[in-house]
């Protein structure tokens, strides 16, 4: 019986350690993750420093549930115009640019048109005022894409910047200065990234 009671009362004192644990982690995983939505930009220092603490798995939870994506902005950009995607997804400087390419497509086709030109300076018009429309629905495509490729990047190095430093050696020759006129030869060493 007695040793019934010791296993029972070293099970229940691991259960209750690793529910204390798991609580203070879940804590810190709910502060991280209000951290990034609340403005992953102005708490940066605080987002790294309290997540060194977490685990890799963790990590990558917060990461996949505030990953920023690019599927409503590209419909938004392409359908309702004048960058309102760029500007749901953040990226206010895709937004404006969106906006002026949009009216300056509006612009190159409706003024020639109220304006009475002449029949070739309308055809001019239509066609450089489509060719900026084209250009600038392209732009609302991809852009979305690229920010969110930078956003999530930068949330991914946020987190995980306490893992692993890799140090790169990579070994380089160039020719000789000859703007210096040095004598010829090859300049060998080693260059470091990390």
């Amino acid at each position: 019986m007695k040793i019934f009671i010791k296993v029972f009362i070293v099970i229940y004192a691991f259960y209750f350690t690793q529910t204390i644990f798991a609580e203070q982690d879940s804590d810190l995983k709910i502060e991280v993750d209000s951290l990034i939505k609340y403005g992953r930009e102005h708490n940066k220092e605080q987002i790294l420093r309290r997540s060194a603490k977490l685990k890799a798995i963790e990590k990558q939870e917060i990461l996949e549930n505030n990953k920023i994506t690019s599927e409503v902005p590209i419909v938004a950009n392409v359908f309702l115009r004048f960058g309102i995607g760029s500007y749901i997804q953040g990226d206010f400087i895709g937004g404006m640019i969106g906006t002026s390419g949009d009216l300056l497509a509006a612009g190159i086709i409706y003024i020639p048109l109220v304006s009475g030109y002449s029949f070739d300076a309308i055809t001019k018009s239509l066609s450089i005022g489509i060719g900026v429309f084209v250009i600038n629905t392209l732009f609302m495509v991809i852009k979305p894409i690229l920010y969110a490729n930078i956003k999530n990047q930068e949330l991914s190095n946020m987190l995980f910047s306490d893992e692993k430093i890799t140090f790169l050696f990579t070994p380089y020759q160039r020719p000789h200065d000859l703007l210096n006129k040095q004598e010829g030869g090859i300049i060998s060493g080693i260059r470091f990234r990390f």
